[in-house]
Order: C-alpha cells, then sequence, then structure tokens
C-alpha cells in the first residue's frame, strides 16, 4: 500500500510540478528507449525470483498514469526493441508492441537492432502487431529501398514523420536510423539506412514547419554523438530524444547552433530500467524550454497486474525446457559480477566480474591455458541472489551464429607467446585512443599490467609464469575473438577448432549451473592491473591519431614509429568481419599525417590498422556523414 501511495505522488508531481500561466501550454511527453525486449524484471530477484528492477509492467504503470492524468500526454520510444533477452528469440517483439498499442504509443522510432533479423522478419513483426492491436506509427525518415523484395513494403510502412495536435498546438516529430545498421545488422538487400543525417534533418524541419508545427521533436535512434552534431547544424529542432548508446541524461544536454537556437537533448536509459518525464512550455505559439526528470522504474514502481499475467500466460506456452530458462534457479550469486570499467585509464583493478566469469567459464570448458575475452563482448552485470538462465544470456546479450542462433560460436586455438604478448598490448592501445573499456581484454589463467599513462603494458604472466616468447599457449575464446587475432592482426594462430553447435552462452550457461554458488571473489580473476604511470618511463614513440575524428570524407592518420618501412594501410569493419586495403605508404621516424579518403564507407566505427612486418600500429576511426 505505501508503494502505490509513493507511486501516486511521484507521478503526480513529474506531470503537476510546473505552474502554467493563462499563455503557456504544457505538453507532458515520457520517453523510453533500448528496452531489447527485457519485459521481465532483473538486477537481482527476491526468493520468488521476481526481478526488482525494470520490466515492461512497471513502465506501463507510470506510462498508463501519465495518460490517466493527461489524456493528450505523448508517449514515444527511440528504437531497440528487439534482441538483448532470450524472450525475443521466442516472441519476436510482438508483446511489447501489443502493450505500447495499448498504452497509447504515439511513435518508435526503427532500432538498428530491428533489423537483426532481417527486414521480411520486421515486416512480419509488424504485421503481427498490427493485427493483435492495431496501428503503430513506426518513424525512420532515412530508410532506403533497396534491391531485395521487402524494401518498398516496409519503406511504405514506416513514415518519415507525423504530426499531433496537443492543446492546440502542432508537434511535429520525426525520426531516424543510425547508418551503422548496415554494418552490425541485416537490413539488406531489402533496406539501405542512409548516413545523411543533416541534409535528410533539415527536410524533415523544413517539411514540419511549413506545416505549421510550432514544436519539432527528432526521436532518434543515432547516438549521443550524432544527436549533437546534428542539434549544432540544423536549426529548428527543439527537443532531440535519442537512443542507441544506453544512457541516461539525468540533466539535458543543451546544444546552441550559430544562431544561439537552443535544442534540448535526452537520453532515458535502457532496458526497461528508467524513463524521462518531459514537459515542454509553449508560450504564445512559441517553444520557451523544457523541465525534465528521469523516472526510475524500481521497486517503488508497482508492476501493473495485467501486463504481469499476460507475460506469465505467454511463458506458459513454451515447453519444460525452455520456461525453466525463466522460473527455475539454477544457481546463486553470493554478491554482483561488474560489467562496466568506467574509467579505464584510472589505476586499480580493470577485471569485471562478468568479464572473469565468462572467461573462466571458457578456460575451463576448452581446458586450456587462457580463456579470452573483452568488456564489450559482455552486455549486462549478473547480479546478486538467485540465478535464472535468463539472467545469464543478458550478461552476452547480442550474439548471433548461424547454427543454434543464440550467442557467438566457441573456437580453441594456439598462439606463440611473442603474439599473445602483442594481442594485448594493441588492445590496450585502443582502450587509450578511445578512452573506454570496448577493447579491454578480460582473462582467465593470465595476469597483465599495464601503465595508466599510455596503455603500455609492463607486465604479462601465464599461470604465474612470466610469458615466454617462444613457446605457443592454448586459448579458447569466441568467435570474435578469434577472427581479431587471425584475421585483423594477422598473427599465425595454430590448431584452430571451431565449434558451430556451441555457443558461448551454452558455455557459461553449463558452467554457471555446475557451480550453483558462484561468488566474484572466487570467479573475478582480479588480473587486469593498472598502477599509477611511473614517472621514470620513456615516453611511448609509437603512436597513431586520427582527426577528424568523427570524419566524413577525409581522415587524416598521425603516426610516430621508431621502425621506418613500408606500411600496408587497412580499415576493418568489425561487425561483418572484413577489411578494405587502403595501399601502403613508407613512413620515416619523423611525425608523418596520411589523408585517406573514406567517403565510400558508411557511417560507424572501424579500425585502422598500418602494419610493416612485425610492426603494428591500431587506432579507431569514427565515421559521421
Amino acid at each position: 500500500m505505501k508503494n502505490l501511495v509513493y507511486f501516486f505522488i511521484i507521478i503526480t508531481y513529474f506531470l503537476s510540478a510546473h505552474k502554467v500561466t493563462a499563455e503557456e501550454v504544457v505538453i507532458n511527453v515520457m520517453h523510453i528507449s533500448d528496452t531489447h525486449s527485457n519485459m521481465l524484471p532483473g538486477c537481482g530477484r527476491d526468493e520468488n525470483l521476481n526481478g526488482k528492477i525494470g520490466g515492461l509492467a512497471r513502465a506501463a504503470s507510470v506510462i498508463g498514469m501519465g495518460k490517466y492524468m493527461d489524456d493528450e500526454m505523448l508517449f514515444l520510444h527511440s528504437g531497440d526493441i528487439f534482441v538483448g533477452d532470450l524472450s525475443w528469440y521466442l516472441f519476436y517483439g510482438v508483446p511489447e508492441l501489443v502493450a505500447y498499442k495499448q498504452l497509447g504509443i504515439d511513435a518508435i522510432t526503427i532500432g538498428n537492432h530491428e533489423f537483426d533479423a532481417m527486414t521480411e522478419t520486421l515486416i512480419g513483426v509488424l504485421d503481427n502487431a498490427q493485427t493483435l492491436a492495431g496501428e503503430i506509427n513506426f518513424l525512420s525518415a532515412n530508410l532506403i529501398a533497396g534491391e531485395g523484395a521487402y524494401g518498398v513494403e516496409l519503406e511504405n510502412r514506416v513514415k518519415d514523420n507525423i504530426i499531433k495536435d496537443v492543446k492546440g498546438v502542432k508537434v511535429g516529430i520525426f525520426g531516424m536510423t543510425t547508418a551503422i545498421a548496415n554494418l552490425t545488422s541485416l537490413p539488406g538487400p531489402d533496406i539501405i539506412v542512409s548516413d545523411n543525417y543533416l541534409e535528410i534533418a533539415e527536410q524533415q524541419v523544413s517539411a514540419l514547419k511549413a506545416e505549421g508545427c510550432s514544436v519539432i521533436i527528432f526521436l532518434s535512434h543515432l547516438g549521443m554523438m550524432a544527436d549533437y552534431y546534428v542539434a549544432q547544424n540544423i536549426s529548428g529542432i527543439n527537443l532531440i530524444l535519442g537512443g542507441h548508446d544506453h544512457l541516461t541524461t539525468y540533466e539535458p544536454v543543451i546544444v546552441s547552433d550559430e544562431h544561439q537556437n537552443k535544442t534540448y537533448i535526452i537520453h532515458s536509459g535502457q532496458y526497461f530500467h528508467s524513463l524521462s518525464s518531459i514537459k515542454i512550455i509553449v508560450q504564445d505559439g512559441q517553444f520557451m524550454g523544457i523541465e525534465s526528470s528521469i523516472i526510475e522504474l524500481d521497486e517503488t514502481i508497482p508492476e501493473e497486474p495485467t501486463i504481469v499475467e499476460a507475460i506469465n500466460n505467454l511463458l506458459a506456452t513454451q515447453d519444460e525446457e525452455t520456461h525453466a530458462l525463466f522460473s527455475i534457479q539454477l544457481a546463486q550469486a553470493t554478491a554482483t559480477f561488474t560489467e562496466k570499467v568506467d574509467e579505464p585509464l584510472a589505476p586499480g583493478i580493470k577485471s569485471t566480474g562478468v568479464g572473469c566469469l565468462v572467461a573462466t567459464a571458457f578456460k575451463e570448458w576448452g581446458g586450456t591455458e587462457i580463456g579470452f575475452t573483452t568488456s564489450g563482448l559482455t552486455s549486462q552485470p549478473l547480479y546478486e541472489g538467485p540465478v535464472v538462465g535468463n539472467d545469464v544470456f543478458r550478461i552476452l546479450g547480442y550474439g548471433v551464429n548461424e547454427t543454434t542462433g543464440i550467442g557467438y560460436n566457441m573456437t580453441k586455438f594456439k598462439l606463440k607467446g611473442e603474439y599473445l604478448y602483442q594481442c594485448i598490448a594493441y588492445a590496450l592501445s585502443i582502450v587509450c585512443n578511445d578512452k573506454d573499456d570496448e577493447f579491454l581484454p578480460q582473462l582467465a589463467g593470465i595476469e597483465i599490467e599495464y601503465y595508466t599513462g599510455d596503455c603500455s603494458l609492463i607486465s604479462v604472466n601465464v599461470n604465474d609464469e612470466p610469458i615466454d616468447f617462444e613457446r605457443s599457449y592454448t586459448i579458447t575464446s569466441s568467435m570474435f575473438i578469434w577472427y581479431y587475432i587471425a584475421q585483423m592482426l594477422e598473427f599465425p594462430v595454430e590448431d584452430t577448432e571451431l565449434f558451430d553447435d556451441v555457443s558461448d552462452f551454452l558455455v557459461l550457461l553449463d558452467y554457471i549451473m555446475a557451480k550453483q554458488i558462484i561468488t566474484p571473489m572466487n570467479e573475478s580473476c582480479q588480473n587486469v592491473i593498472a598502477p599509477v604511470k611511473s614517472e621514470s618511463q620513456g615516453p611511448n614513440t609509437n603512436s597513431i591519431r586520427a582527426f577528424p575524428n568523427p570524419a566524413n570524407e577525409i581522415v587524416n592518420i598521425e603516426v610516430e614509429i621508431d621502425n621506418p618501412g613500408l606500411y600496408s594501410i587497412d580499415i576493418f569493419n568489425l561487425s561483418q568481419l572484413s577489411e578494405i586495403n587502403f595501399g601502403s605508404q613508407f613512413l620515416d621516424t619523423d611525425t608523418e599525417i596520411i589523408p585517406i579518403n573514406i567517403s565510400s564507407l558508411p557511417t560507424g566505427t572501424y579500425l585502422v590498422r598500418l602494419k610493416n612486418g612485425d610492426n603494428t600500429l591500431l587506432g579507431r576511426i569514427i565515421i559521421l556523414k
């Protein structure tokens, strides 16, 4: 009862806190994004195996109350409804769409993960949802029909924009999808996602203003960097409600264009953990500003009972083995296994709980000396308390393979010590350049130390012994890591075994089930260590830097090297496991700048490699059109 009273007070405050004058109109908006089929709550479980945080039913309670208090409130979703939970492989997102329609959804932008099962499947999902619940406004102004059979059909189903009349004010809403979908997902050949964000945004703003819109909202699935870029360069967008990066902006990001017009950017979190409540203030037909708050969907928010019942009924239709992955406790976590390294360049232990858990599971399953993954290949923490199968899947998140569909395939191989050392060094160089943990190694059976200043290696020990450059070590990893080592770095791996019928999810699931009681103290290796940079350490004379970054047509690669010679220049698209060669150039020991025409490459994140024999430099390029 206390929760219900508290919940009512919270929602009443968020929807009525602003004092309205006679000339003002307040347009209430609730925004959510990147829900990834996490219909069921998580973030730890109670004794009945019920998740504690998030879930569709909690979101429905807040949104439903908002609509009850203001029936003209806008409810908007910035995309990535699909993938990230086992329930997606069972229901393909249809239950969420039906629930959104019942809650009065006004618009949903297509996210990149909506294409993970190809355009044909997306159309089928939209058809099923429409049959069950009625039409939903899906937005994306940058989808272009390609050569496939389904492109025109989807292009006709998805709108560039909509106009809503809210309390006598015309509100224009347009959407766009990140063009990284062309690289990381499967829209083609039916759909091409255009990366011409600025031109399309300008066209949409002009069209909506011509229709008399006083407020323009960009419902974006481009990511914060691109949102900021659009806000800086396109006048007339009042509010960007964004997604893709899984960010939560507790205060709006405010961007001024060249005319000092303000655009507010809000990102509302991930996995149904939170949503945003926004008030748009309009006075005499003019946009005046916003007020916004993040609503955490925690235990103080009651779950909407009909949604809970509907989800439980859906799961009850599954076979016993599948249902058990959601309903049967497989293990107990004595503490939360962390997933994110927030400051990879600060001193301290850089192993994550789930990183070492995954690496240890790999090592034990493969019977090898080393288990190898990275922080970027894990998705969510494993929370303290009871563990069910779906919690294990959420650790890994988005991997797909052609045999079982769920997770990356497993590999075992051998690698000589000198190449293993270089592999780790190159990964750390990317960490240092990008200042994030995507490539930060997470390891079992091996301990590394690196300096925080330049991410250079101090030491590498394998099973408590200094690495031997002359001997070969056995390694178990996912296919993604094998590709990074064997194809991108071109290191001579030996005795590769690829397991088409075994995924990383199955390996981790079996490991956790066998342990039953797992604790970060035992499972977390704490073997990636970054002490304070030594003052006596010499400068790192091998360096690579890309500018401008993000780049559009031309990117300049600035390099400084110890070993002169002819270096090949390759740019890698990791999502498609492919590379493009941009020729070779002789480099001297002086600092040199190499211009590269990247106009043919779509928006996305790439790795650039300069290689001369055993000498390799790696950097990251962001292309933003």
